[in-house]
């Protein structure tokens, strides 16, 4: 998505390039079996907090760039999760799409990305993001 990527709109990697992730759970301590989770639960419950997490910062991103695009539009897919105690990494990539109001030429482009997540008691909070 060039002009996208080139506006700052996105701040991602192309798809192409990205660290892949398979669903995994290795754990350091006793947290799942204190929170009685099953290792698939934890797995499913990282995967929601990190497509929430971008959601959310796509809509944001979006908004802002109202006057330059229309029709912004985005799908964020979650690739794998791999959880390290209580640290998890979950992969993805968004697919974002939009005209651009001066042209009106259509662009859409894929981007990968990892969402960097923290247990907080039973459950997970995003900590950050890395790009490709």
């Amino acid at each position: 998505m060039v002009g996208l990527a080139a506006s700052g709109m996105v701040s991602c990697m192309p798809a192409s390039s990205g660290t892949q992730y398979t669903d995994s759970a290795a754990y350091t301590d006793s947290t799942t079996a204190e929170c009685k989770l099953t290792p698939e639960q934890d797995i499913a419950a990282a995967r929601a907090v990190a497509s929430s997490a971008a959601n959310s910062a796509l809509s944001v991103a979006a908004l802002a760039y109202t006057a330059t695009y229309s029709g912004v539009s985005y799908k964020v897919e979650i690739t794998g999760v791999g959880i390290h105690g209580n640290t998890a990494q979950v992969g993805g990539k968004v697919t974002v799409k939009a005209t651009q109001r001066s042209s009106g030429k259509p662009v859409s482009d894929t981007y990968s990305g990892t969402v960097n997540l923290v247990r907080e008691g039973c459950g997970w909070q995003a900590s950050g993001y890395t790009r490709g």
